[in-house]
């Protein structure tokens, strides 16, 4: 399948090269186009409607898909499609088409002349037109307050009607909505070829007809209670094959306390190795059962122990020493008559 991307603004250049891209196309083909686009020049997107109504008259199918956004002319652009789907993380915007403002010299805007109104309703006619043949305009009123009269109508403030990608699909912008993820819309697709038995429910309403494969849109609008239960239970199966992944990644991922812990253990070795190569360079021996570190603190601690000892003797001394001065003092006054004072 030809797939083409349009992930800017639509201008002429942009319409040339997306004519220029189907003009390979042969006879019964199918192709896409992605989306992402703020919208751009509704006159060049006249010519790439018109190639793709060319290749639709020769069998072909064409299918939009919106990655990001689909607005402005971008939004009216889906009209052409047979299919249309959005992700449902995409944005829609339709609104009527209007002229960019223009300003003078001066800095004043430049009011739009007859000829050029009577031009711009013409673009804004085909627009309502072909926007009416595919949208349900009551559902679009229950859902905004206002419907595509509101839209194009030029005595009112132009309205940017944004819609989410629910709404687009309720009015029929749009015909399908893509999950983001990929699993859930696998899982989902695999649960409706799983459980759906479309021979058994034409049994079952005495219809006799060879099976067929059917379509989830299809299933939906036949038997929306039993597209409910499947889609209940695919996403059900999927959030449970997702938490069960998630906790297995989790698991064999190592715990980051673990790695820490780790790691200074082996920053620990290699400062101990370090260590006792200098020690060792200065003669220090192991002693049995030690590291050489251990060795050396052990030492540190008795020779700091020694140390304070012969501080204390030291101080002793120095005591015994006074005191016995003191001693020779008195010994003296009572020699020779004197009182201490």
């Amino acid at each position: 399948m030809i797939e083409i991307l349009i992930y800017s603004l639509i201008d002429n250049q942009i319409a040339a090269s997306f004519i220029q891209n189907l003009g390979w196309m042969g006879d019964d083909q199918n192709y896409t186009v992605r989306l992402y686009t703020p919208g751009g020049d509704p006159q060049a997107a006249w010519g790439m409607w018109a190639k793709m109504n060319e290749l639709k008259a020769n069998g072909c199918r064409s299918i939009a898909k919106i990655d990001g956004m689909a607005c402005s002319t971008g939004g009216f652009l889906l009209c052409a499609f047979d299919e249309r789907e959005a992700l449902e993380t995409s944005q829609i915007m339709i609104h009527r088409a209007t002229y960019v403002p223009q300003i003078d010299e001066k800095g004043k805007p430049i009011p739009v002349s007859q000829e050029e109104q009577a031009q711009l309703d013409i673009i804004n006619a085909n627009f309502k037109e072909r926007l009416a043949k595919v949208i349900d305009n009551t559902t679009l009123i229950d859902l905004k307050g206002y419907g595509i009269d509101d839209i194009f109508d030029e005595n009112k403030p132009r309205i940017n009607c944004f819609l989410t990608p629910s709404e687009a699909l309720q009015i029929g912008l749009i015909t399908k909505i893509v999950p983001i993820d990929a699993a859930s819309s696998q899982t989902f697709s695999k649960a409706v070829a799983a459980c759906y038995d479309t021979k058994a429910t034409a049994a079952k309403a005495g219809i006799n007809k060879p099976f067929t494969k059917m379509k989830a849109e299809e299933l939906k609008e036949q038997d929306p209670e039993c597209y409910k239960a499947i889609e209940e239970a695919a996403v059900k199966a999927y959030k449970k094959a997702k938490a069960k992944a998630d906790k297995t990644g989790e698991d064999d991922e190592p715990d980051e306390e673990a790695k820490a812990k780790k790691a200074k253990a082996e920053l620990d070795q290699k400062i101990n190795a370090a260590v006792e190569k200098q020690l060792a360079a200065i003669g220090i021996q192991k002693i049995e059962g030690q590291t050489l570190a251990q060795t050396a603190e052990a030492q540190a601690k008795l020779a700091a122990k020694a140390a304070d000892e012969q501080k204390v003797k030291d101080a002793k001394a120095e005591a015994n020493k006074a005191a016995m001065a003191e001693l020779d003092k008195e010994l003296e006054a009572i020699t020779t008559g004197k009182k201490l004072q």
